[in-house]
């Protein structure tokens, strides 16, 4: 055979084993009998009930696990199954399963009979006696698996065999050779009394022998053995017998638990309630829980195989499979918001923005009496987020809201007689990019295009140097007297960030304030009513303020935010301060507040990360706390990880993560883990055959069969292989 028809053949060889292997390694998710808790409308999001989009699972959800069934006992019955998804599961954010573990999203259960995980039920359309002589030994098929009704059961309890089977034995035909579970057994009547018989059981050349007491039972050779009847009479033996491979006693004594085996072993987690009990039944119904508290939740991260399903313990036909999240911690589809100090005395965020640049800048410092202001460098210039002040050249400024916001600096300033050369540039902090005035037609007024946006901007000076100055009118808010205050910017993900420090105002000549609310802003009239009495209206309110009343407030809503507006320390004067989510008070030194997006419930919570001051190299300036607007936010709350306890974790219902890091205990830093979307979990009730691929790849992770590395495994695997074997083409990747 030629080199070329060697080359045809093995390759052939190789595609039908590359057909075999890979359609095989890929034939992991079981779609059939697969049926997820979620639904396209309704996703199991943070701190939900589990059953909020499903509550009961029936034959139409799992066609073969809870396919309806006959019963042919006292009665003919028709019966159906139901599985129904408890409430009391929720996937939080906590260390679990155990209190060594460090705190991860997981689907938390309750060890409390009556908070279940789930029901398993039975319901029979006429009342079934099981124990009645017509029902003993009768099969019955539960949740997609055979059992035999056993003559042990009575009115305390109904007993199954599973993968039961009834022999009829006599001295004439004393054995019968039976296959359970893929293994063949022999069962032979040994000999025989009026209340018991002597079985013997053999398989694969070895056998025991032992004597049963009618309506009992013993483990014979590995199976299950009860004696519903034994007699002898004129030397003529027989016996009928119910032989299986595990036993399962169901109580009728409502709320008692499930026990497996022959030493009917309790199985913690299980409650057990029977209308009609095991004499005139008419519903069974299972509930399942979690057997201990180290046993209390399905977690993902870090953890073996197998942690994040739970199989059910009875009938072993099912499973709850906690799949995946739609984003993970660690994701791609994160991004990390770092606030850390800068030196003794200042602080830095890091983050990337809307367009993609990733920056690092100064925020925040202390300035004279250890007071935390908004600074951009060492020679304490300020950044300016509020619309209208006056901004100095070098200083930087919040312009526009959200992703049409940038952080600019005032980098030149030409005042000139006459306008032929006056200018005004800005420089972007995060690209660099250069927005300058296109030529100025009126003296002192002059127009910067940032963003599509056109910018009114009033500048004064009479040389480039730092003195020259600039006052920026939004296009957001073209009245006068309108001005945006803590302007957002947009990050990569969709979060809002927006630079904080409490500022102060002339009630004179503000008309309105606009306060970003994480969906655009949120308006705030000032109307007098003379002899010092403002009107203030919006957010949420309608109320007077007495700007000489020092101990006069009102609070107003933008979003879940809240802000104070105080009389000032001047006349006509009032200041503007964040309220502390936490307990109202009004934070007073500078903070970053960050926007999530609007999430399931139509809300854009959010949180501020305050400072603690410090300007030495022993008491540093730092991190303080991170404080978040959901309403739930102390059920989550600086969780201490077990593996450091420097830091701790905190997360919220969208599925943020804030972790504040101790390491340096004078100067605390913190990073925000923000997901590009709410976070949900995907989570299946599966029969046992049946696996959910999880679709995030470990690091590292490759696939068996890709030997070209492109991430598919696909016909060009086979001639990336023929030409390796054949041609000297570069070796296949190894997958180890």
């Amino acid at each position: 055979m030629g080199d070329k028809k060697i080359f045809v053949f093995l390759g052939l060889v190789l595609i039908g084993i590359f057909l075999i292997n890979g359609v095989l390694a890929q034939a992991d998710i079981c779609t059939e009998e697969s049926a997820p808790l979620f639904t396209s409308s309704q996703k199991i999001y943070l701190n939900e009930p589990l059953n909020i989009a499903k509550t009961l699972l029936g034959e139409a959800d799992l066609p073969k696990l809870l396919k309806r069934g006959k019963f042919s006992g006292n009665v003919e019955a028709e019966y159906s199954h139901i599985i129904e998804i408890g409430s009391n599961p929720k996937v939080v954010y906590a260390k679990q399963p155990t209190s060594s573990d460090d705190p991860s999203f997981g689907l938390k259960l309750s060890t409390s009979r009556g908070s279940n995980f789930y029901n398993a039920t039975i319901v029979f359309n006429k009342a079934v006696d099981f124990t009645s002589s017509d029902s003993i030994g009768e099969k019955i098929n539960l949740f997609g698996k055979n059992f035999v009704v056993s003559s042990e059961t009575n009115s305390d309890r109904l007993v199954l065999y599973r993968d039961g089977l009834f022999i009829a034995l006599t001295n004439t035909e004393p054995v019968k050779n039976v296959e359970i579970e893929g293994k063949e057994f022999s069962i032979e009547l040994v000999s025989a009394t009026a209340s018991s018989a002597t079985i013997k059981v053999t398989r694969e050349g070895a056998s025991d022998t032992k004597e049963v007491s009618e309506d009992s039972s013993k483990i014979i050779h590995g199976l299950i053995v009860n004696v519903k009847s034994a007699d002898e009479n004129n030397l003529a033996i027989s016996a009928n017998v119910i032989v299986g491979t595990e036993k399962i006693t169901l109580p009728t004594f409502s709320g008692n638990s499930v026990t497996k085996g022959n030493d009917e072993i309790l199985l913690e987690g299980t409650s057990v309630n029977m209308d009609g009990g095991s004499t005139a039944n008419t519903r069974i119904n299972i509930g399942i829980y979690a057997p201990n508290s180290d046993n209390d939740a399905l977690t993902l991260i870090g953890k073996s195989p197998g942690e994040n399903i739970f199989f059910d313990p009875i009938f072993g036909t099912f499973k709850v499979d906690f799949a995946n999240f739609n984003i993970w911690v660690g994701s791609e589809e994160r991004e990390n918001i770092i606030v850390a100090n800068k030196d003794d005395d200042k602080m830095s965020v890091t983050f990337t923005e809307h367009r993609g640049n990733e920056k690092n800048f100064q925020w925040a410092g202390s300035t004279t009496g250890n007071i935390i202001e908004l600074v951009a460098d060492i020679d304490g210039r300020r950044i300016h987020v509020v619309e209208g002040e006056k901004i100095l050249r070098n200083e930087l400024a919040v312009i526009g809201n959200e992703d049409e916001s940038y952080l600019i600096k005032v980098s030149t300033v030409v005042n000139q007689t006459g306008t032929a050369d006056d200018r005004v540039e800005f420089t972007d902090v995060f690209s660099g990019d250069v927005y300058r005035s296109s030529g100025v037609s009126t003296d002192g007024i002059a127009s910067v295009v940032v963003g599509g946006k056109s910018y009114t901007v009033h500048y004064a000076g009479t040389s480039s140097d730092d003195f020259n100055s600039v006052i920026i009118d939004f296009p957001d808010s073209p009245q006068a007297g309108s001005f945006a205050i803590y302007p957002t910017i947009q990050t990569s993900k969709g979060a809002k960030v927006a630079l904080y420090a409490n500022r102060t105002l002339d009630v004179r000549i503000t008309k309105e304030l606009k306060f970003p609310n994480g969906n655009g802003y949120t308006d705030v009239k000032f109307t007098s009513k003379g002899n010092d009495v403002w009107n203030i209206a919006g957010g949420g309110i309608n109320e007077d303020l007495n700007i000489r009343d020092y101990d006069d407030f009102v609070s107003i809503n933008a979003g879940e935010l809240k802000y104070r507006i105080k009389p000032g320390g001047y006349l006509n004067e009032i200041a503007v301060s964040i309220e502390n989510p936490k307990n109202g008070n009004p934070i007073n030194s500078a903070a970053l507040i960050i926007f999530e997006e609007r999430d399931d419930k139509g809300i854009y919570n959010g949180m501020v990360v305050t400072l603690e001051p410090g300007d030495t190299g022993d008491d540093g300036i730092g991190v303080d706390q991170i404080l978040r607007t959901w309403t739930k936010d102390a059920e989550w709350d600086a969780i201490t990880l077990a593996s450091d306890n420097t830091k701790t974790n905190e997360a919220d219902r969208w599925g943020t993560i804030g972790l504040i890091d101790s390491t340096d205990a004078d100067q605390r830093k913190a990073v925000i883990s923000y997901p590009a979307e709410q976070v949900f979990a995907n989570i299946y009730l599966n029969s046992e055959v049946c696996s959910v691929v999880d679709e995030e790849p470990e690091e590292n992770q490759c696939l068996r069969g890709d030997v070209n590395n492109d991430g598919e495994i696909d016909l060009s695997d086979v001639i990336y292989l023929l030409i390796y074997l054949f041609k000297g083409g570069p070796a296949p990747v190894a997958c180890l």
